[in-house]
C-alpha cells in the first residue's frame, strides 16, 4: 500500500474518530481524567498517552487476528483474490451501517460483559496508579467496536503482517487525537455538530478502499483463471510436440541399441583374434626351446665320451 493511501486511511480515521469515538469512548476518558493530577498539565498528558499506547496494543492484537485469519485461506492466487473481494464487500457493509444503522450492528456484535473483563476493567479505574491508564487502554481496545472491525478489515486485506500492524497503527493515531483533546479539555467535543459530517467523510473515504479491494480481487482473479489457461495451453502443446517426436526418438534408440551390439561383436571378435594369436605364437616358441635344450644335453653326452 502506497504512502498517499496511508495518509488517506489516516483522514478517514480522524473523521470516523470525531463521529463515533468520541460518543463511544468519550465517557470513559473524561471519567478518567477527572482524577488528580496535582495540577500537573504533563502529568495528565502522560497518563493519557498511556491510555492511547494500551489501545493500540489491542487494536494491533485484533488487526493481526484477522490477517492470520484471511492468510490461513490465501493458500493461492485464486483465494487471495477471493479473499480480497469479500473483505472489500465486508468494509462497504460496515462502513454503511455504522453511517445510516448504527443500531444494527448492536444485535450482531460480540458483547464485553463478561465477569472478568467487568472487573479487570472496574479495578484498572479504581487504580490510582498513572499507569492504569495504560491497562484501561489494552482493555478498551478490547471492546466490541464496529469501528475497530472496519480498520481490521482494512488490515487484512494485503494479507501481510507488517502491513496489519502498520494499518492498525496508523488507526490508533487517528482515534488518539480526538480523545485525547477531549481528555485534556473538556467533554464539550461530545456535542459538536460536526460529528455527522465527519462519519459522512469516512465513510466515502472507507467505500472508496471497499470497491477498491474489489476491483484488485476481480483483476487478480481474472488474471489468476488467465494463467491457468496459459499454463493448460502450455501443457498440450508440450505434449503434442513429444507425441510427434516419439517414432524419430524410437528410431534413434533402436538405432543406438544396433551400434552397441555390433560394437560388442566386433571386441569379442577381436580378442577371439588376439587369443588365437597369442595361443600360436607360443607353441613355436616352446618347440624352439625344447630343441636348444635337446641340442645342449647332446653336447654335454659328447664331452663325458
Amino acid at each position: 500500500m502506497s504512502f498517499e493511501i496511508y495518509i488517506l486511511f489516516l483522514f478517514a480515521t480522524l473523521m470516523a474518530s470525531f463521529s463515533h469515538c468520541i460518543g463511544m469512548c468519550g465517557g470513559i476518558v473524561v471519567g478518567l481524567n477527572m482524577r488528580k493530577f496535582d495540577n500537573s498539565k504533563i502529568l495528565q498528558a502522560f497518563a493519557n498517552v498511556l491510555y492511547f499506547v494500551g489501545r493500540m496494543c489491542g487494536y494491533i492484537i485484533i488487526g493481526l487476528c484477522f490477517t492470520l485469519i484471511a492468510k490461513n485461506f490465501g493458500f493461492n492466487e485464486t483465494a487471495r483474490a477471493i479473499i480480497l473481494i469479500v473483505l472489500g464487500v465486508l468494509l462497504f457493509l460496515v462502513a454503511f451501517i455504522i453511517t445510516f444503522y448504527p443500531r444494527l450492528l448492536g444485535n450482531v456484535s460480540p458483547s464485553g460483559n463478561y465477569a472478568w473483563y467487568k472487573n479487570a476493567f472496574q479495578k484498572a479505574i479504581k487504580s490510582q496508579s498513572i499507569f492504569a491508564f495504560f491497562i484501561v487502554g489494552l482493555l478498551n481496545g478490547f471492546l466490541p467496536c464496529h469501528l475497530v472491525y472496519m480498520a481490521s478489515i482494512k488490515a487484512a486485506d494485503s494479507l501481510n503482517i507488517w502491513h496489519s500492524i502498520l494499518t492498525m497503527f496508523i488507526f490508533s493515531i487517528g482515534t488518539f487525537v480526538p480523545l485525547f483533546l477531549v481528555g485534556i479539555f473538556s467533554s464539550s467535543l461530545l456535542q459538536s455538530s460536526l460529528r455527522k459530517i465527519f462519519l459522512w467523510i469516512a465513510f466515502v473515504i472507507m467505500s472508496y478502499f471497499a470497491f477498491n479491494n474489489i476491483y484488485n480481487g476481480i483483476n487478480m482473479l481474472s488474471n489468476s483463471q488467465d494463467s491457468m489457461q496459459h499454463h493448460m495451453d502450455h501443457s498440450m502443446h508440450m505434449m503434442n510436440i513429444e507425441s510427434k517426436d516419439m517414432p524419430s526418438k524410437i528410431h534413434i534408440d533402436n538405432q543406438h541399441h544396433k551400434n552397441m551390439q555390433i560394437d560388442s561383436n566386433h571386441m569379442m571378435l577381436d580378442k577371439s583374434t588376439q587369443e588365437y594369436h597369442m595361443k600360436h605364437e607360443t607353441i613355436p616358441t616352446n618347440s624352439k626351446n625344447s630343441h636348444s635344450l635337446h641340442n645342449h644335453g647332446t653336447h654335454e653326452h659328447h664331452i663325458a665320451e
